[in-house]
């Protein structure tokens, strides 16, 4: 076996062996100033932060008013007398309330002609998906909470929806 040699002028350990240099000259700048607190700043940002929570209600207030309009079509398009969508309340507690659940569909007479059919409960139904669908996002938001043209049930703690109202009146629909 022979001597294992290193060619000339290759420094021991190949390109990554310890070589003579100079340090680099590095210099560091100096600190950054802290942020201070900038009263006209932070006023601006207040401002401009209430303005999008209120573009952001009214963008879901419009939402669950299309959604009530697209229940409505749905409602009259499969049960032509109705006059009346019935929805209750679910509180939990301390009065919290926390959903709404739909109830029935009634016509001009009181009579509840949804009786038996499963599509108010939100399953598959004769209405098929389109309605529940709409009426599950209004039963999980606060649309029975703000809107005040509802007729109160006392007896059986239901509000009263007239189906004949356009509920999605001036939204611009795209």
């Amino acid at each position: 076996m022979g001597t294992a040699r290193q060619p000339a002028g290759i420094p021991v350990g190949g390109q990554f062996a310890a070589t003579t240099h100079s340090d680099p000259a590095v210099t560091l700048d100096e600190p950054a100033a802290t942020r201070q607190h900038n009263p006209d700043h932070h006023a601006l940002l207040m401002k401009q932060a209430w303005k999008r929570q209120v573009e952001v209600a009214h963008l879901l207030r419009d939402q669950d008013r299309i959604s009530m309009e697209a229940v409505s079509s749905a409602i009259l398009r499969d049960f032509p007398t109705a006059t009346e969508l019935r929805v209750r309340q679910n509180f939990g507690e301390r009065g919290k309330r926390y959903d709404s659940t739909i109830v029935c569909v009634r016509d001009k007479d009181g009579v509840n002609i949804t009786e038996g059919i499963r599509a108010w409960d939100l399953e598959p139904g004769p209405t098929g998906g389109d309605s529940a669908a709409n009426a599950f996002s209004l039963i999980r938001s606060q649309f029975f909470d703000y809107e005040n043209d509802f007729d109160f049930d006392r007896d059986n703690g239901e509000i009263i929806v007239p189906l004949n109202r356009d509920y999605a009146l001036g939204i611009p629909l795209i």
